[in-house]
């Protein structure tokens, strides 16, 4: 039986076209061309498509191979078949390679030979046209959900757009079909900048109405057939279909220029509006959810990058691999917290100059990981403060501290000062205070027993917001430590002004000042003027006996570090004797 999807065959040998011609009579529907120039004519003026190209290689004018390349742009779904004498291997993986060509086969070629390979591809192109069509079929589902005023399951309450359950089910079903038909969609992941500003400050109605504008103005800019969802609360998604990512990106800039053009109006009052744009495409992943994964990764970086910004994914992109780095972070951060996956450390702090039978120390913390091994804060503390879980950290540090304090009444009749670290974020909490007030109320822990450490960059940086705190806390009765002098600002006027007990010199200066005479001096001037202005001074970093000597003979009167106690549990803070290490400081 005959079939009926056309076949074209291409060579500038006459002979050879009618010799094809014969061995293919009567099984298929064949129109012959003799050259490219001919094939292309022959195609521009014929109104029904062919099926099947079968195109000799080396050709004077139009190769073989461009012509292949022409009919991959201009007819995607037409199946390419490559025929030509030279059958060296370089020749057939450039065909592969430049024209998607669906076999390579060498002349002469059988009638057998050619009429199996036309079978197996007229199947192919028969599997094409079918997921064509339903594609054709799953862009009227789309029109038809968009087009809906009836609100459903599927559909955003707010938008009227598909919600991200139907969203996602398109999603799927169109990967699986463009992996099926050698096709390319984008999907872009579209954020709102500071929409809960808008929220926050005009109500949930001023937002309702900027997502309406936001959906409008998206769907002015793209053509009916491509999928838009709200899939969140102020986050679209944009899928384009049979769109590569260059496509993609003209789109988006497209619908980033009209939105930054807009002015929402509430209340009189204007405001600038703004987006963040993510893109990924099928062909950068194996599964749909991992390509929405991509473009919300994307989009998070373009936002992290100042927002009003437009990220198209790569692969090797170092920014966006550091990027998702600390977004994996982020993640196992929140589950520590809601985990209880943190634990106290302590380091003790011994004066240089009388051996000491009180406990005085600082307040370390460590995460524990899913496996239950520790983290150092190095790797964490970066991504705390950057995504500003500083606040709720330093909380859950105050309220464990006090907690176990409060369980060890004897410990705490020998505390000197237990010194607990305050990010520079968390001092700038309205709530803090009364945090911590309170804290000394539920444990009944004496304020003179607690000292806080907040280093110089955010004393200085948030200085007005720093002397408020610090003074209604020593009013209670509590200490402050400046923490890292030297590392930052050193504004030494700043200095003046603050009301701290503790001066700490930053480490950097201490550990080499054996060695270093610039690195001592720097100590020695930083102890004089610390003592000048009454406070105690504290020298990180001490590693060894020399550089604990070499302090004591300055008249600094702390020292801390590895030399005289490496970090250690809180909970197994009566296995240690403190008054030893002291002994041990001394020479005793």
């Amino acid at each position: 039986m005959k079939n009926e999807e056309k076949i074209l065959i291409i060579d500038d040998e006459i002979n050879v076209l009618r010799a094809i011609k014969r061995q293919l009579r009567g099984k298929f529907n064949i129109d012959t061309a003799n050259g490219g120039e001919e094939a292309l004519a022959l195609i521009n003026a014929t109104d029904s498509a062919y099926a099947v190209v079968v195109s000799d290689m080396n050709m004077p004018g139009i190769s073989g191979l461009e012509l292949l390349e022409y009919f991959k742009i201009q007819s995607p779904n037409m199946i390419r078949i490559m025929l030509t004498g030279n059958a060296d291997q370089e020749t057939a993986q450039n065909a592969v390679n430049q024209g998607e060509v669906f076999r390579f086969l060498t002349k002469p070629c059988s009638s057998e030979k050619l009429t199996e390979v036309i079978e197996l591809a007229l199947e192919c192109y028969r599997d094409r046209e079918r997921s064509k069509e339903k594609l054709r079929s799953m862009r009227q589902h789309v029109d038809t959900l968009s087009g809906e005023l009836n609100f459903t399951r599927n559909s955003d309450s707010i938008t009227s757009l598909p919600n991200h359950s139907s969203f996602e089910t398109f999603l799927k079903d169109s990967f699986n079909d463009a992996r099926n038909t050698n096709t390319e969609h984008s999907l872009c992941y579209i954020d709102i900048d500071q929409f809960n500003v808008i929220n926050d400050v005009c109500g949930r109605d001023a937002g309702d109405e900027l997502l309406l504008i936001i959906a409008e103005t998206i769907r002015k800019e793209i053509s009916h057939n491509h999928m838009l969802a709200r899939i969140g609360g102020d986050e679209f998604g944009l899928l384009l279909l049979e769109s590569n990512k260059n496509h993609a990106l003209t789109t988006a800039q497209n619908i980033k220029k009209s939105i930054d053009n807009l002015q929402f109006i509430w209340d009189t009052k204007r405001y600038s509006i703004s987006i963040s744009c993510g893109i990924a495409s099928n062909r950068d992943t194996n599964s749909a959810e991992e390509l929405f994964k991509l473009a919300s990764s994307a989009c998070s970086y373009a936002k992290s990058k100042g927002r009003n910004c437009i990220y198209s994914y790569s692969c090797d992109d170092v920014g966006l691999l550091q990027h998702n780095e600390e977004l994996s972070w982020v993640n196992r951060i929140n589950e520590a917290l809601d985990e209880n996956r943190f634990q106290l450390f302590f380091q003790p702090i011994v004066p240089t100059n009388k051996n000491n039978t009180h406990y005085h120390y600082e307040i370390l913390i460590r995460m524990i990981d899913e496996s239950g091994g520790l983290v150092m804060p190095g790797d964490f503390l970066p991504t705390v403060e950057k995504y500003n879980f500083a606040r709720r950290l330093d909380r859950w540090v105050i309220s464990n501290v006090f907690c176990w304090l409060s369980g060890n009444p004897e410990h705490v009749k020998n505390l000197e000062l237990c010194s607990i670290n305050l990010s520079g974020n968390t001092i700038t909490d309205p709530d803090i205070t009364s945090f911590i007030l309170q804290h000394f109320v539920d444990y009944d822990i004496p304020p003179e027993k607690i000292s806080f450490e907040i280093t110089e960059t955010a004393a200085i940086s948030n200085f007005e917001v720093a002397m408020e705190f610090i003074l209604s806390l020593k009013k209670l009765g509590c200490c402050f430590a400046l923490d890292d002098f030297g590392s930052g600002l050193s504004s030494f006027a700043y200095l003046k002004k603050l009301p701290v007990d503790y001066l700490k010199i930053d480490g950097q200066f201490v550990k080499d000042m054996v060695d270093d005479p610039i690195d001592h001096e720097i100590v020695k001037s930083i102890n004089s003027i610390g003592h000048t202005m009454n406070m105690n001074i504290i020298a990180e970093y001490v590693e060894n006996e020399k550089i604990f000597s070499s302090l004591k003979l300055l008249g600094v009167d702390f020292a801390q570090g590895y030399g005289l106690g490496k970090p250690t549990p809180l909970e197994q803070f009566e296995e240690i004797d403190i008054p030893k290490v002291a002994d041990i400081a001394h020479g005793g």
